[in-house]
């Protein structure tokens, strides 16, 4: 939806790590049982830049040094953004006094 609206790539998956942990965690207040960092490793594995790092890497092998490091550090703020909105919502699940993890 936010690529739709034409948003910033990071931006977008810093939301989309914000909602997997939300959900996540959320969706152990109904199912009792559930293990919250497999399902946030889980549903985190799709959105991490695996064809950029990959790219990086081939363009670094093959000798175009300045278009592998862009690939590597666009690849590397990609993978951050994910961290960063992953992680406020684990640290603000515990902050407001949710089961701890």
């Amino acid at each position: 939806f936010l690529s739709y609206l034409n948003v910033n790539v990071f931006f977008t998956n810093l939301v989309g790590g914000f909602t997997v942990s939300l959900i996540a965690l959320l969706s152990t207040l109904v199912v009792s049982g559930l293990n919250v960092d497999k399902i946030i490793i889980g549903s985190v594995m799709i959105l991490v830049p695996g064809i950029g790092i990959v790219n990086a890497l081939r363009d670094t092998i093959a000798g175009d040094l300045i278009s592998g490091i862009i690939r590597g550090a666009e690849a590397f703020l990609i993978a951050v953004a994910i961290a960063v909105g992953t992680g406020v919502v684990l640290k603000l699940w515990i902050y407001l006094g949710g089961t701890t993890l």
